[in-house]
């Protein structure tokens, strides 16, 4: 009992000191400490961001746009691989039949189309790298400007994400009017196809 005791004592300061550490914790009491009961009543939303980027209709189009212009590489890629791992498979089958120089050209084969494999994730990459400019940026700033623009309407003081909040209130919770004003104001401009600007070299 007095060990069971003992983890307790330990982890409370531990559990404060990790709350206070919160930048929303710090603002309430803040104003609890000035103002305390004569000041007017704090107005608070809470926002689910991974909820908003499920939901959002708009926001889906664009994750499906992206989708679809990385299937032609993906398809590539998946194939290239498949072939990568036959050749394999047939040289283990048919190495004891084969004499040391076309092992070493099979070999050799097998080298070339693993360097291909490379490239063609490589040029992936860089479209996701492209990705992350062209469509994740934006709709992250869209987000950000759309709860701004709520807050500053229905003139709330504070707006937190779930993920930095222990408990709240389904009062308080804004997601479904930020998921409505995204997709009534429609999603950004057309996302041009992957593979435009650069492609792979056969």
């Amino acid at each position: 009992m007095n060990g069971c005791s003992h983890v307790r004592k330990t982890n409370r300061p531990s559990r404060l000191a990790e709350l206070n550490r919160l930048p929303w914790v710090v603002a309430i009491f803040a104003w609890a400490a000035v103002g305390g009961a004569q000041a007017p009543a704090l107005k608070i939303g809470v926002v689910d961001m991974k909820e908003i980027t499920d939901r959002s209709q708009s926001i889906q189009a664009r994750m499906r746009e992206v989708e679809k212009s990385l299937e032609p590489r993906k398809a590539q890629l998946d194939k290239s691989f498949m072939e990568v791992e036959r050749m394999k498979r047939d040289l283990r089958n048919r190495r004891s039949v084969l004499s040391d120089e076309d092992v070493r050209d099979e070999q050799r084969r097998i080298r070339r189309l693993e360097g291909k494999v490379e490239d063609i994730q490589y040029e992936i990459n860089k479209e996701f790298d492209r990705f992350q400019i062209d469509v994740i940026t934006p709709e992250l700033e869209r987000i950000e400007q759309t709860i701004q623009r709520i807050a500053d309407d229905d003139d709330y003081d504070l707006i937190l994400m779930k993920e930095g909040v222990i408990f709240y209130s389904e009062r308080v919770d804004i997601t479904p009017l930020v998921i409505h004003e995204l997709d009534r104001k429609g999603s950004g401009p057309q996302l041009p196809a992957f593979g435009d600007k650069e492609s792979p070299s056969d």
